[in-house]
């Protein structure tokens, strides 16, 4: 199966894009604490996400370790405005600022 197919046939992993393209790039342990998920299968979603170009990560220094950071990509980006969501979910972020 095309790696960008299987990336987007879960639910949870099209969650995991519009997520970080509202409250961006963050560590997995800060998305795992907002979303209610066993490290390893968030850690499976992620991979699989990243493998197919919607979001790609980066070692950072954190507390003298390293740590995956992760970013929506281009791609990603492409990806919910395909879908529609884009917008909504800029008109979904500028209503909870106020």
């Amino acid at each position: 199966m095309d790696p960008k197919f299987k990336a987007v046939s879960s639910e949870f992993r099209r969650f995991l894009i519009g997520f970080l393209y509202v409250y961006g790039p963050m560590f997995e342990s800060d998305i795992r604490g907002n979303v209610k998920i066993s490290s390893s299968a968030l850690a499976y979603h992620l991979k699989i996400l990243v493998e197919a170009g919607f979001l790609r990560n980066e070692f950072v220094g954190r507390e003298g370790k390293k740590f995956s950071k992760y970013h929506i990509t281009e791609e990603g980006v492409k990806f919910l405005d395909f879908l529609g969501a884009k917008k909504e979910l800029e008109r979904l972020t500028r209503k909870t600022a106020r």
